[in-house]
């Protein structure tokens, strides 16, 4: 499941998009393809995509067999790329098939990557993956040239940003690089704290390799937005990580209790909430897949039983609220959408999330439509 949500940076907002499934990653490169084309005719960013990794450190044996406890091997579990202020964090980790369509974009002869250290990130990457970066240029290196400091060719991120950066930026990466150090980034869901330290750094090396490159000067609107550029993503969206369980379960429970009103209401039933459960969001536009379970409050239902049924909701995001599209009950075998696959389904083909297999067209990313047309029905704020 991708999660897209809000980084404030200070005063800028940064959306970032967490990938872990191909289908996410190619929608996701194509979306910021986009971006960077639209800016471009517009003049207001240079052709530059901030570049970062994070690796996994396992122990591991020596190559005769004589033991290893000390022995340490790497691998490259996370990508970060950012361009202005839309940042992709890849779960390299997670991927259940050859990233393709990432090795392509980093071939892109249009594109220059930046970031500190960048040559040891690209070595790492096609070691680990056979991934190899057309245009790749050192921060540290690009900053001796222009600012003709020397002493800068040895400068690490933080030194940079010391150097050549306002004080908030200054101040933002200190904490978030505090709070993610030494963090293990092999694991299958990313901290919030995790979320927003590799943004941070993402940022800024795009934040850095732009102005180098002599794009909109720190205190340009581009980046001090006053206004939140981002108005389709939820500020209260409650990432699902093991540390916010809780609020994750009563996010979905209010959810699924708006969606089993809006159900009742059409179909002129007395169904109650028995259990919310897993959900998946997705952007451009935002939407939001959903299942609970649900029965009658009389003791027997329609079929002549007092079982409880499985539901599905799809909700489309407004700002400030959620909105029901369709809901329904399933039955039978579920239906495959792109969207919402997750690398922990039974099913390999299928997602967590179960979906109708009547009247749903939201299977393949080149046919992005909604289950059906929206009319407006229960919200929530």
């Amino acid at each position: 499941m991708s999660i897209t949500c809000k980084v404030r940076l200070e005063s800028r907002v940064v959306k970032t998009t967490v990938i872990k499934t191909i289908a996410q990653l190619d929608q996701s490169l194509r979306e910021l393809l986009v971006s960077i084309s639209q800016n471009v005719r517009g003049n207001s960013c240079k052709c530059v995509v901030g570049l970062s990794v994070e690796k996994e450190f396992r122990p591991s044996s020596s190559p005769d067999g004589s033991g290893g406890s000390h022995l340490v091997s790497e691998r490259v579990a996370i990508l970060k790329l950012c361009y202005g202020t839309s940042c992709l964090i890849i779960q390299l980790l997670q991927l259940k098939a050859a990233p393709c369509s990432l090795a392509n974009f980093l071939q892109l002869r249009g594109l220059s990557f930046v970031g500190v250290g960048i040559r040891h990130c690209l070595e790492a990457l096609e070691r680990d993956y056979g991934i190899k970066c057309r245009n790749a240029v050192d921060l540290g290196q690009l900053a001796a040239t222009i600012k003709e400091k020397e002493v800068y060719k040895g400068f690490g991120l933080l030194d940079l940003v010391k150097e050549l950066c306002f004080s908030d930026v200054k101040k933002h990466l200190m904490d978030s690089f505090t709070a993610a150090a030494l963090s293990n980034w092999g694991v299958t869901t990313l901290s919030l704290k995790q979320i927003e330290a590799a943004t941070s750094d993402a940022f800024i090396c795009f934040y850095l390799g732009n102005g180098l490159f002599g794009g909109p000067a720190e205190d340009d609107d581009d980046f001090r937005d006053v206004t939140d550029p981002y108005p389709d993503v939820p500020e209260d969206y409650v990432y699902p990580q093991k540390d916010y369980t809780e609020a994750y379960r009563r996010q979905n429970l209010e959810l699924s209790q708006i969606a089993l009103e809006y159900y009742n209401k059409r179909h002129r039933t007395n169904y109650e909430l028995v259990e919310p459960m897993d959900c998946s969001v997705f952007s451009h536009p935002m939407w939001m897949h959903l299942n609970f379970t649900a029965k009658l409050k009389s003791a027997l239902d329609g079929d002549g039983n007092s079982s409880a049924k499985l539901f599905f909701v799809e909700f489309y995001h407004e700002p400030g609220r959620w909105v029901v599209n369709a809901c329904r009950i399933l039955k039978g075998k579920s239906s495959h959408c792109d969207f919402c696959q997750l690398d922990e389904s039974l099913d390999e083909s299928l997602g967590t999330i179960k979906h109708p297999t009547h009247g749903f067209h939201m299977k393949h990313l080149s046919e992005p439509y909604a289950l059906r047309s929206r009319a407006r029905g229960s919200t929530v704020g």
